[in-house]
């Protein structure tokens, strides 16, 4: 019997729109900026989230430059689909010279866009796209220098000890 995929998010651009979070925010804007609860607007705690969430991408952009570091000559290998509106259809797999690159790749020139990049139990990386048309959906798989086949990524491990 095969092992249901447990995942867990490295980086997500979604937002925690819950009662509790959203009242989370406002009371730290509040607290922050010396201003009462009531005047602490929608906007202003939409913007913070946005900011947290480019907080967020840019040190996971950070962390993969700490996992390229620590595997060199390793080449990343994409595999996945493509999510349209008449259909999914596979891709040719890619190979990049780094994580990040591969990671960037899969989202296109779309980097702040509804993505969520996660890893199951076994250390298998999944960068999922989330556009107009439906989702994208990649594999990235690490290739070691001199070996023909792939393995997974186990980032939580390597880069959070985890």
């Amino acid at each position: 019997m095969k092992s249901k995929r447990n995942y867990k998010t490295l980086f997500t651009t979604e937002l925690d729109l819950s009662d509790e979070n959203i009242q989370a925010y406002k009371e730290n804007i509040a607290e922050c900026n010396d201003l009462e609860l009531d005047d602490v607007s929608d906007d202003d705690v939409y913007r913070f989230m946005y900011e947290d969430v480019d907080i967020d991408w840019d040190n996971f952009r950070s962390d993969c430059d700490d996992y390229d570091r620590k595997h060199p000559y390793a080449s990343y290998q994409i595999t996945g689909s493509f999510g349209l509106w008449d259909g999914r259809y596979n891709i040719y797999p890619v190979e990049h010279n780094s994580l990040k690159e591969a990671i960037l790749r899969c989202l296109g020139n779309n980097a702040q866009e509804d993505i969520v990049i996660k890893e199951d139990q076994f250390g298998s990386m999944v960068v999922e796209y989330y556009h107009h048309d439906g989702c994208n959906i990649f594999t990235i798989k690490r290739k070691d220098h001199n070996k023909n086949y792939t393995q997974n990524i186990r980032f939580r491990k390597e880069v959070y000890g985890c």
